[in-house]
């Protein structure tokens, strides 16, 4: 009998079901094909050992990124902004539609993906801005769209049409929750924000028969949050998640970094931050995501600030140092590859057989600090500039293939692909 030889075989500590255990991991064809006690591993082409202070992990999956690029290109385009993500242990992104042009048809999304065809380093999936004619989302089948964003600016209209549309068409819905009345009177209050969940949920309690997935992004506030997961009892399709900053920062940052600091939701309360923290840590949302969101120095440091900041480079690693350190559980980095990746059915986030062979080795023996200027962003600024970082994202495997060493990427532009997706639609019923 002849003993299948598989290409590659992954050896060493690596976060699988949901522990640190020593697993052999092996790769054929670019799919996790097997995992295993090391002594029964199967014959391979190639053998990594993992050795030392190094964690195999899943990579990361961000569902909040925005790469710019277009008439942007200037802050950031899919090549800076790939490489971005794969310093971070990020090997798929979803990008928002909110681009200029805005990204509300379908040939302007074809437009987007021939350009990170040609510059992307990692896998990419895209949302759809709400369309003016609801037609375009008919014409969404075989394009790599997993859902429609809604903006405050939407909430003008009756979401109810786009809601069918989504159901019957099985797309998601990302949601923005902010009234764009309130915020004009007030961009940094909070009613803004829990009036726009209110609004929603209310939406969804009276449309409860209607099956689609409406996801709530950059939940920022202690009620907003609050009113979500006690809503789970009433709708089963709704999902929620939290940013990186919004979890560590709060809005005493203003005090000492000014504009750099402005992102929207605006940082919140120490109080409200500690809750969202403490959420982690229970695992309740349903990601983690970085919105990363560049702009040059020069829009940051205007008397009217434009929002975000850059994240992909630092959130895995700011995550695992909290984890290193004790305040959070490592179950907390399901929240940023295999929670968001079930949300969407994308065959990736977790070391399981049958996913792509998307895995990153991180040395957790290194010490270093949060340098902006070094970023492969184009937005060589950070609210966390100087804090400490207890690991480093060594190499990052996608699809079975190493396309980044120690700093040095091994793949050309373009390697990056639309992300494969699994076809059933189970998990946030689950939610």
């Amino acid at each position: 009998m002849t003993v299948r030889t598989v290409d590659k075989l992954l050896i060493g500590k690596a976060y699988f079901n949901s522990r640190v255990q020593e697993v052999a991991i092996a790769v054929d064809r670019g799919i996790i094909a097997g995992i295993t006690k090391p002594s029964r591993a199967p014959q391979a082409s190639t053998v990594i050992k993992v050795e030392g202070k190094r964690i195999i992990f899943p990579g990361m999956v961000d569902i909040h990124v925005h790469m710019r690029d277009l008439r942007q290109e200037y802050k950031e385009d899919w090549y800076t902004g790939t490489l971005s993500a794969l310093r971070g242990g990020v090997t798929l992104i979803i990008d928002m539609p909110n681009n200029d042009p805005p990204m509300d048809s379908i040939d302007r999304i074809r437009e987007k993906k021939r350009i990170a065809e040609s510059k992307a380093l990692v896998d990419y999936l895209f949302y759809l801005g709400y369309p003016k004619d609801l037609a375009e989302i008919e014409r969404a089948k075989g394009e790599p769209i997993v859902g429609v964003k809604v903006y405050p600016e939407d909430f003008r209209r009756d979401l109810t049409p786009l809601i069918f549309k989504c159901a019957e068409k099985g797309l998601s819905i990302v949601v923005h929750p902010e009234e764009p009345e309130e915020l004009r009177r007030d961009k940094f209050g909070v009613k803004a924000e829990l009036i726009g969940v209110k609004r929603i949920l209310k939406t969804l309690r009276n449309l409860n028969h209607v099956k689609v997935h409406v996801h709530l992004t950059h939940v920022s506030l202690r009620e907003a949050a609050e009113q979500i997961i006690l809503s789970r009892g009433e709708t089963s399709n709704i999902t929620f998640d939290v940013t990186i900053h919004h979890i560590m920062l709060d809005h005493s940052a203003y005090e000492k970094l000014g504009g750099l600091a402005y992102v929207r939701p605006p940082l919140r309360s120490a109080y409200d931050r500690e809750y969202l923290f403490n959420l982690v840590r229970k695992g309740e949302p349903n990601a983690i995501v970085t919105d990363h969101a560049p702009h040059t120095l020069e829009e940051k440091m205007k008397d009217e600030p434009l929002p975000g900041f850059p994240g992909l480079e630092i959130a895995f690693p700011i995550l695992f140092t909290q984890i290193l350190e004790r305040r959070i559980p490592i179950s907390a980095v399901d929240l940023y590859s295999y929670r968001p990746a079930e949300l969407f059915n994308i065959a990736k986030g977790s070391i399981s057989v049958g996913n792509d062979a998307d895995l990153i080795i991180i040395n957790y023996g290194v010490e270093r600090k949060v340098e902006p200027e070094k970023f492969a962003s184009k937005a060589k600024y950070s609210p966390f500039k100087g804090w400490r970082l207890r690991c480093d994202v060594e190499k990052v495997m996608i699809r079975g293939t190493f396309v980044y060493e120690s700093g040095t990427i091994l793949v050309k532009k373009g390697y990056g692909r639309p992300g494969r997706r699994f076809k059933c639609r189970s998990s946030w019923n689950e939610a």
